[in-house]
């Protein structure tokens, strides 16, 4: 499994009617700790199975979901778990750290 780039759109007609575990992740490609991030989505992709999906906020088709999640700062991340929004953080999180927030919802 790898981290997947979706648009606003892909993600209210697709992924958000998931009840699977998933994360949700906003970034910008201008921003460093928005690179370091990916190295921690790739991680927690390859050895946990867990899908993620980035939404890139400068895309012109995110204006809508940027807004909706009320997204300031990046990297700005979610954990969804039968369909409901169940951790939020913000900022760069290294792979042992970030697996524990994930790990509180399996």
């Amino acid at each position: 499994m790898q981290v997947k780039e979706i648009t606003g759109p892909e993600y209210y007609e697709t992924y958000s009617k998931t009840n699977d575990l998933y994360v949700l992740v906003f970034h910008a490609v201008w921003c460093p700790p928005c690179k370091m991030f990916k190295i921690t989505l790739d991680e927690l992709t390859e050895k946990n199975n867990i899908p993620v999906y980035r939404v890139d906020v400068d895309g012109s088709d995110n204006t809508k979901i940027k807004n909706e999640f009320q997204v300031t700062s990046m990297p700005t991340w979610f954990i969804f778990k039968e369909g409901k929004m169940v951790q939020h953080g913000l900022g760069y999180l290294p792979y042992p750290a970030f697996i524990k927030e994930v790990e509180k919802h399996l």
